[in-house]
């Protein structure tokens, strides 16, 4: 939730705030779950490197497709935003486009 609404709020003053609270509140919880004995240290790591994996090959695939999309003949944002206004199918947009 901290994550979005940093995202959410990333070109306004109150990124740092998020992201602060958001750190705060993550320790907070992990803090707290070892503290009353739910989890053990041991577990909480595990799952803390899990969430980063996650989170890293999200970011990647999304980074993937964006570069993709710029050079490789997937429509733009633009393009697909045309589609639909005209009420085309994306796929016969890039067919169009590969058939340049």
């Amino acid at each position: 939730m901290g994550s979005a609404l940093t995202l959410l709020r990333w070109h306004t003053r109150w990124r740092l705030p998020g992201m602060v609270l958001g750190v705060l509140y993550v320790l907070g919880t992990i803090g707290s779950r070892v503290y009353i004995g739910v989890y053990s240290p041991t577990d909480v790591f595990a799952g803390m490197l899990f969430s980063v994996t996650w989170v890293l090959s999200l970011a990647w695939g999304v980074q993937l497709r964006r570069e993709r999309s710029a050079t490789d003949g997937w429509p733009t944002q633009e393009e697909a935003r045309t589609a639909r206004a005209a009420r085309l199918s994306p796929l016969r947009i890039f067919s169009r486009r590969s058939c340049r």
